[in-house]
This record gives structure tokens, C-alpha cells and sequence, in this order.
């Protein structure tokens, strides 16, 4: 029967390698989607926040969706970052550490986080593509559903298990010391 350990950390170093592909995949997309406006308006025509502009896809709209698209795509960046991070320490045989517990809870901040910041871009998408509609056909909607609520207790499942983890790392690091 294989050593667990070793199984931890083979799994966790294609893990790893995963998390990079997400990176280099969420970076390429992000690149891709700001450098070309006519991507970011393909991108914009499918979304039903848009069927609400009376204007189109104008160059402000471009930029402002531009910037939205950066504050939502920063969080989950710096989640991708941290859970490569968790499984490259998980790869070298770092398991009950306060490192990796710490990263843990970064992790699930990092969803937290992203619960958040999905309400405020849902938001800030239906202001950017009715700002400039005649007054009285301008929109304002705030959503809360399934995925937000998904995210919500997913960070804080995570960040309750990187809590319980660093108190195992505590421990086993109290038992090393008595041997």
C-alpha cells in the first residue's frame, strides 16, 4: 500500500500544475478581452445587461467595462495564485504547517471576496450599459443568487478548515518537540 503522504503530493503537484494553467488561461482571456474592443463587445452583446442600453456598446461603455472587468478578474487571480500555492507546499511534503493552514484561509477570503465583488460587477454592468439611456430608462439591479451564495459558504467552509488546520499544525508541532 503506497505511503498516503506521497499520494498527497503527487496529487497535489498536478494540482498545482492546474492552478497554473488557470492562471495563464485567466491572464491570456484577460488580455485578449481588454486588448480587443470588439471581443469585449461580443462579450457584452451575449449579456443581458446590455440588451438594457439604448446606445450600444459606445467607447466609454468599452472602458468602463474594461475597468470592471480588472477589479472582477483580480480576486479570482488571487485566488488561483494562493490555491497554487497551497498545493506546490502540499507537493513538498508540507501538510500540517502553519503555512499551508495560513494559505488556507487566504483561500477562503479569496472566496469570500468574490461573493462580494460578483454583487458590486452585476451591479456596476447594468450602470455601464444604461447610464447613458434617456432619463427614466435607466437601470439599477442588485442580485444575490445561487452562486454568490455558493461562494459565500464555500470561503467560509475553507476558512474555518484552514482555522481547524492550524490548530492540527499547532499540535503537531507540539509533539515534535517532545520526541
Amino acid at each position: 500500500m503506497a505511503d498516503p503522504r506521497i499520494r498527497i503530493m503527487r496529487v497535489s503537484r498536478l494540482m498545482s500544475w492546474i492552478a497554473t494553467a488557470g492562471i495563464a488561461g485567466l491572464a491570456a482571456l484577460s488580455i485578449y478581452l481588454v486588448g480587443d474592443p470588439a471581443a469585449l463587445e461580443r462579450l457584452a452583446a451575449t449579456m443581458p445587461e446590455f440588451a438594457l442600453s439604448q446606445t450600444g456598446f459606445t467607447d466609454t461603455k468599452w472602458w468602463l467595462s474594461a475597468g470592471l472587468l480588472t477589479f472582477t478578474l483580480a480576486p479570482a487571480f488571487y485566488l488561483l495564485m494562493q490555491i497554487r500555492k497551497l498545493f506546490t507546499t502540499y507537493s513538498a511534503g508540507e501538510i500540517f504547517t502553519i503555512g499551508a493552514s495560513d494559505t488556507l484561509r487566504r483561500i477562503g477570503t479569496a472566496f469570500l471576496v468574490l461573493a462580494c465583488v460578483s454583487v458590486l460587477s452585476n451591479t456596476a454592468l447594468v450602470l455601464i450599459a444604461t447610464y447613458d439611456n434617456p432619463q427614466g430608462q435607466r437601470s439599477l439591479a442588485l442580485s444575490l443568487g445561487s452562486k454568490e451564495y455558493a461562494l459565500i459558504l464555500i470561503g467560509g467552509l475553507i476558512s474555518v478548515i484552514g482555522w481547524v488546520m492550524s490548530e492540527a499544525a499547532q499540535i503537531s508541532d507540539e509533539n515534535r518537540q517532545f520526541v
